[in-house]
């Protein structure tokens, strides 16, 4: 009754305490724009007053100008994509880029003003005449033109349909609350400007098509073009979309006006427009009445921010409902345009609450009208398929399990992180998931009338105004009685882990006494569940709990007491989260056989089992079967084992692994790995070897998890066990030997500069040994890319016999004793196989004589492209065996890059041996590299994400 009576008095208070009025005074913006659609520009004719509503005096103005992001490499925009293996912008041609071109800047009184770019790039600083004083207007009329880029790089600009998409094309104020607020723009839509009443004149091509966030009060026809004016007051920024045909239909509901594009094919219209007065009314309903006179709902809108997840499959296969596809797209569009346009929070960093307001109404509406939707959809119904965990899994537990993806790679961030130092992952799905799922769990704990009174509250007092983050703290924390610090002080603003167990219960006559702890020390509530047969037949919350605490509930008819049941909360681990009422062995994990990989299930010890099939030279093809325990989900104890039999040995072969990783912090030192690895395989026709390998990895990372940068030392034992066949030549060494090898590695993998350098050393009881090696990578502006290594080794002892060389340095095909690389033929000396080149050591592409050393090498390798993938190559050094003077070693040709690292050819030109493309057998002279390894293959398309 107290939290209602808060509420009330301050529903009566507010408009008291405002005047009844919105707090700000708005900007007026009127803008004479004219579109040439031959040249991609528009000039621009902007008369702005500029409102001072602080209470400072101030000499400048900043204005926001982000079209002009895509005007040269070093924008926040062109970085950004950089960091995201994105390249297209570097690359972009002259005539390919956008920019801004100010003309003039005047004041009222028609003097020139001085303005200048800063350091953003996107902003234009404005240097006033005279001061302008709290509560007074400065008029300013600037003229310019922008150049539009085409949309391949952000789906802004135009496209070879004669398509436009104008979003944050003008100049706009940037936000004074007592400091500016200045962003550049970094494609995060999260523009932050003054609220203004604008007016926009918009001249335009006859054959174009016009829709338009704004009020659209009119067009008028003329000859070769059209002119529309739009209008609004209390909006920020003016959406634009121009198209040679007419995409747009208007519903108009009893709740707001819908224009949208965005359609279903085996969806019929009239089925859609029941759909969209079902969305408008749950919106309505849900957080009040749309102020504008429509909300525009485009398709662009929904592919800059989709339903990630297995909605995005091909078009063929479709695994939900078109109903139920069509309205969640639509209902995630519709949201977050409605919230854009009326919340007007600091989007940079405070993007957080608009996320949780509309992911946490999307789970609502799926729990409404759909509750039984499942994640995988129609799919789940599969024979070999509805057996899953992954299949069991409801539609709105893939909030949980995407956040979860971060989380357990040790890359979650706080939710309170500026939008722009999130990795892509987090700012794309992860964060805005968790965001919604905490709204969720305070709907759980205190009361979901509580939450849902609280932001419509928010949205009635606080929309079209220059709204907080604190202020919905304040209405939420005025609804109830209960503590809910923890939510703001830990749930949104630290990276810290939710994670209880059940660690004991004891059972008493009457009442269970139930020990929870703590696991990573974040002091929020839990909830326990009592399960009977599956069904819930009570439901605790305790709090407080900080490291572990005893509680006594009633004994009921429960068979197991399980934590956080429901899954509404983030938790870290479920896999510990309950225990059997029926004894001890009852509380047992049972195996649990799945095909292939599943999410998790806390219940079972799961274990996987997938097909595989490798080739060597040796082994022939080698069918096996790989058992783990890898989940989608990354956990901290891993084993994976391959048993294989190959075909032309008739024998058995494979390898098998144990790894235990500890994540420690955030950065620094964050990660250690623990790891066993044996392997078994063949290296010449009826030959053996077999490894077995402990080791220990340590890992570093900045405070920026943005960045690539990363420093790992390895530490590892590798013993080597080999056997040979009698009828072969004798492999002149020991057959078995191990080696101690240390390597510390930096690297900094961008895609236009790559930067990377590791030290190695080795020990055995017949040799040491200590190398190095540099790569160095530059793209170009003008798509060439320079590449350069370098190597250098040294054997501090070597007691092998000098003609054994096994043990040596290598010019271009390493002997590899470690057993680190992929050859398919190790041992091959002609033939295809021996044509694979891996790059170490000394990286050469020619054969050249006598190519190991027994005492030290150094080499270089560089090339630069000729067009596009095709470049020339060039190698160069000095290698020396002992007891023999130092050689001057080199070679030259063509390398074909197509996928660097993974797939390449070499053609040799001229080296030691000669003009060597004049040569007999040429073809055997060429060289290739190839990478089979499907999980080195997809961490190309996984690198952007995390």
């Amino acid at each position: 009754m107290k939290q209602i009576l808060y509420t009330y008095c301050f529903i009566l208070i507010f408009p008291v305490l405002t005047g009844g009025q919105k707090l700000f005074a708005q900007h007026k913006n009127t803008l004479t724009v004219k579109l040439n659609g031959e040249t991609k520009e528009l000039n621009i004719q902007q008369e702005f007053v500029f409102n001072n509503t602080s209470k400072y005096p101030l000499e400048v103005l900043y204005f926001n100008d982000w079209a002009h992001a895509y005007s040269n490499k070093n924008t926040g925009l062109a970085e950004r994509f950089a960091e995201e293996f994105k390249k297209g912008l570097h690359l972009a041609k002259e005539q390919e880029r956008g920019r801004t071109n100010i003309i003039s800047v005047v004041d009222e009184e028609y003097r020139g003003l001085n303005y200048e770019r800063t350091s953003e790039k996107e902003i234009v600083k404005i240097d006033l005449s005279k001061t302008l004083l709290p509560g007074k207007s400065i008029q300013l009329f600037i003229t310019y033109t922008i150049k539009l880029p085409p949309d391949k790089y952000t789906r802004y600009g135009y496209n070879n349909r004669n398509e436009y998409y104008l979003k944050d094309w003008y100049l706009s104020p940037a936000v004074f609350d007592g400091k500016w607020h200045l962003y550049s723009n970094k494609d995060l839509e999260d523009l932050y400007t003054g609220i203004t009443r604008t007016t926009v004149n918009f001249t335009y091509p006859a054959d174009l098509y016009l829709t338009t966030n704004y009020r659209n009060l009119g067009n008028s026809q003329f000859s070769g073009g059209q002119q529309a004016q739009l209008e609004a007051i209390q909006q920020k920024n003016c959406v634009i979309l121009l198209s040679p045909f007419k995409k747009f239909s208007t519903h108009v509901t009893p709740y707001m006006t819908m224009v949208t594009d965005i359609d279903a094919f085996k969806y019929d219209k009239i089925a859609q427009g029941i759909s969209i007065n079902k969305i408008a009314k749950f919106i309505y309903d849900n957080l009040g009445k749309y102020p504008h006179s429509q909300l525009l709902v485009s398709k662009k809108d929904y592919d800059k921010n989709p339903l990630y997840g297995i909605n995005q499959l091909p078009s063929f296969i479709r695994p939900y409902e078109e109903q139920f596809q069509f309205e969640m797209k639509f209902l995630k569009t519709a949201l977050y345009k409605f919230l854009e346009e009326t919340i007007f929070l600091d989007p940079r960093k405070e993007q957080w609450l608009q996320d949780a307001i509309a992911n946490y109404l999307m789970i609502a509406y799926v729990e409404e009208f759909y509750p039984n939707q499942k994640l995988l959809g129609k799919l789940s119904k599969l024979p070999g398929v509805r057996g899953f965990n992954l299949a069991k899994m409801d539609f709105n537990e893939q909030y949980l399990f995407l956040y979860m993806l971060t989380a357990r790679k040790n890359l979650n961030q706080a939710l309170r992180t500026p939008n722009d130092s999130l990795i892509k992952f987090n700012q794309k799905i992860a964060n805005k998931y968790k965001a919604g799922l905490g709204l969720a769990y305070l709907a759980n704990y205190l009361g979901k009338d509580k939450v849902d009174q609280s932001i419509k509250t928010y949205y009635k007092h606080y929309s079209l105004n220059s709204a907080k983050v604190i202020d919905f703290e304040s209405i939420l924390k005025r609804s109830t009685d209960i503590d809910i610090d923890w939510f703001f002080n830990d749930y949104l603003s630290t990276d810290k882990k939710i994670d209880f167990k059940i660690k004991h219960i004891e059972k008493l006559d009457d009442s269970l006494r139930v020990t929870i702890k703590n696991k990573a020390g974040t002091n929020v509530p839990i909830s326990l569940f009592g399960i009977k047969k599956d069904s819930i037949v009570s439901k605790y919350w305790f709090s407080n709990i900080s490291t572990e605490k005893t509680f006594t509930i009633a004994k009921g008819q429960e068979d197991k007491l399980v934590l956080n049941y429901d899954q509404i909360i983030p938790e870290f681990n479920q896999r510990d989260n309950w225990k059997s009422l029926k004894g001890f062995f009852s509380s047992n994990k049972k195996l649990q056989f799945r095909f292939f990989q599943d999410a998790e299930n806390p219940y079972y010890n799961q274990v996987f089992y997938v097909p595989v099939l490798g080739f060597n030279v040796y082994d022939g093809w080698t069918p096996g079967l790989r058992i783990h325990n890898t989940t989608f989900l990354e956990k901290p104890f891993l084993y994976s084992f391959a048993p294989s039999y190959a075909l032309r040995e008739k024998s058995f072969v494979g390898f098998g692994s144990i790894t235990v990783r500890n994540y420690l912090k955030k950065s620094g030192l964050y990660v250690v790995n623990y790891g066993l690895r044996g392997s078994t395989s063949h290296y010449q026709v009826n030959s053996r070897y077999s490894t077995f390998t402990p080791s220990i990895r340590f890992g570093w990372r900045p405070d920026n998890l943005r960045s690539n940068k990363r420093d790992i030392l390895w530490l590892r034992y590798v013993n080597v066990f080999r056997d040979q066949n009698p009828d072969l030549e004798n492999i002149e060494t020991d057959p078995d030997y191990s080696v101690f090898n240390a390597r510390y590695t930096h690297s900094n993998n961008g895609i236009i500069d790559y930067f990377s350098w590791f030290a190695d050393a080795q020990y055995s009881g017949d040799f040491s040994k200590l190398s190095f090696e540099l790569e160095y990578r530059k793209l170009f502006e003008n798509n060439k890319q320079f590449n350069f290594r370098f190597f250098a080794g040294k054997f501090l002892t070597n007691n092998i016999d000098p003609n054994i060389t096994f043990f040596d340095f290598a010019l271009d095909r390493p002997n590899d004793y470690l057993f680190d690389y992929n050859y398919l033929g190790r041992s091959e000396e002609t033939g295809i196989f021996s044509q694979q080149i891996i790059i170490a050591e000394g990286g050469f592409k020619s054969k050249l004589p006598n190519p190991f050393s027994n005492d030290w090498i150094v080499t270089t390798n560089s090339s630069i492209n000729i067009w596009r993938w095709i470049e020339f190559y060039g190698d160069f050094g000095f290698i020396k065996r002992k007891g023999q003077k130092e050689r001057l070693v080199y070679d030259s040709g063509i390398r074909l890059n197509l996928v660097t690292d993974y797939f390449e050819l070499y053609f040799p030109l001229y080296s030691n041996n000669g003009w060597e493309i004049s040569q007999p057998r040429y073809e055997e002279k060429i060289r290739f590299v190839i990478t089979l390894s499907p999980r080195t293959l997809t961490g190309l398309f996984t690198r952007k994400w995390f």
